[in-house]
């Protein structure tokens, strides 16, 4: 009876160090997932653009250029734009610490006139979350 009672010890002290050891694996992936979405900082080469006078129905491109000046690595999470005029793309994968990227701002003048000032929003884990970039331009009709 003793020499049962010490096996199911055993099995008991065994299996429950087992357990530890798999949350201990647990937490270290889940301070790996927290570390990649760390708070990094990130510099545009120019935040705003003047694309000076063009026609209406014109379309015009600009890339934005970006450092990622942190320590951490750095995801941009989406951008937005403010209009419906607005496209954009952007660098979709991690951007390591000193690396670049860009955001592409695409306008389409089309019944548009006038002065026209649009921004973009880029957010990402960054500090701040939100960097606003923005154009003008000037429209005049064909």
């Amino acid at each position: 009876m003793k020499k049962s009672s010490i096996i199911l010890s055993i099995c008991i002290v065994f299996f429950a160090c087992n357990q530890t050891e798999k949350k201990s694996d647990t937490v270290m992936k889940n301070e790996t997932t927290l570390h990649a979405d760390a708070e990094t900082s990130i510099e545009f080469k120019e935040t705003h653009v003047d694309f000076g006078t063009i026609t209406q129905g014109e379309v015009v491109v600009h890339r934005y250029i970006f450092t990622n000046t942190g320590t951490e690595n750095l995801k941009i999470n989406r951008v937005e734009a403010a209009c419906g005029c607005t496209a954009s793309q952007y660098t979709t994968e991690v951007v390591t610490p000193g690396n670049t990227g860009m955001v592409e701002v695409k306008f389409d003048s089309n019944n548009r006139s006038g002065t026209q000032s649009k921004t973009v929003s880029v957010y990402a884990n960054t500090i701040p979350a939100r960097t606003v970039l923005s154009f003008t331009a000037e429209i005049k009709n064909p």
